[in-house]
């Protein structure tokens, strides 16, 4: 991922058209049983991530910069931690099981500072919650997922 500082960058809080037309087809109540497929670039995520966390202000994260490869996703930001603002960058890999997004946190930093395996588990813990990582809330069921260079395809089908 390039070097460029978080806060030289900003990021539009946007859906693609794809997950805009997910979002709708997931609001109508109408679309159960059908399938999708979406892809999206490390510019499209890093707007998606944007737009969510811009509607959730208790998440303390802005400002998202990712590089998705086939190994994972790596993340860069700004942690906003009362009135300070701090580097925040991290690697995470991500794999479907039972039709769910398993996100795995490998690393995390803040500022420069690597953080401990205990603090490592309780991001991915807090991740899995922002995210509604549980079956039962998921309105969608994943049934397969494809990193690669600069983009992530999920395919599925709507509950």
């Amino acid at each position: 991922m390039s070097e460029e500082k978080a806060s030289e960058r900003q990021v539009e809080p946007r859906l693609s058209p794809q997950l805009e037309e997910l979002r709708e087809q997931l609001r109508s109540g109408t679309h159960s049983g059908e399938p999708f497929e979406v892809t999206v670039t490390n510019r499209e995520l890093e707007e998606a991530i944007a737009w969510y966390v811009e509607r959730r202000p208790q998440i303390p994260f802005r400002n998202p910069q990712v590089s998705i490869d086939e190994d994972g996703v790596e993340a860069r930001g700004e942690a906003h931690l009362g009135k300070f603002k701090l580097p925040v960058s991290g690697r995470a890999t991500i794999f479907v099981q039972d039709g769910l997004p398993i996100v795995t946190v490998e690393q995390l930093q803040l500022g420069k500072v690597g953080l401990p395996g205990l603090v490592l588990t309780q991001v991915e813990a807090e991740v899995d919650k922002q995210i509604n990582m549980r079956q039962e809330d998921l309105p969608v069921v994943i049934e397969d997922m494809e990193l690669d260079e600069g983009r992530l395809m999920v395919r599925g089908t709507i509950r």
